[in-house]
């Protein structure tokens, strides 16, 4: 299917962009069984554990979830514990990486904007 035993990341991301939008709309219990959240956190779980290069787009996409969805900070730590990477949990490890290399710097003067990202992550 590919050449070399490469898979096209845009093939292989593709589920993964159609569960960033089923987790858009989870935004409580009913809403995440009818948006079929839980679904979506394994097909992300499934894509980092089997194209590790996607690791990198697949966090890239959480942190702005998680910057733009104040429901999102519960579900990106269930796949943390989804995920099945051994012997450590590397995209736990990039979500934190990414989310301390925030820039924090002048969201207090910005108390409609920005800053709301910055307490929609503060629970993860």
């Amino acid at each position: 299917l590919w050449k070399r035993s490469v898979p096209d990341e845009a093939v292989v991301g593709l589920p993964c962009r159609i569960a960033y939008q089923m987790l858009e709309s989870a935004t409580g219990v009913h809403a995440r069984k009818a948006s079929s959240g839980d679904k979506a956190l394994q097909m992300i779980a499934a894509t980092v554990d089997s194209a590790p290069c996607l690791l990198n787009t697949v966090v890239a996409a959480l942190v702005d979830l998680l910057h733009t969805y104040d429901h999102m900070a519960p579900l990106c730590a269930e796949l943390c514990t989804i995920v099945k990477e051994s012997p450590s949990n590397v995209l736990a490890t990039e979500l934190l990486r990414e989310i301390g290399r925030l820039d924090t710097d002048g969201y207090a003067d910005n108390a409609a904007g920005k800053a709301s990202g910055i307490k929609n992550v503060a629970p993860f």
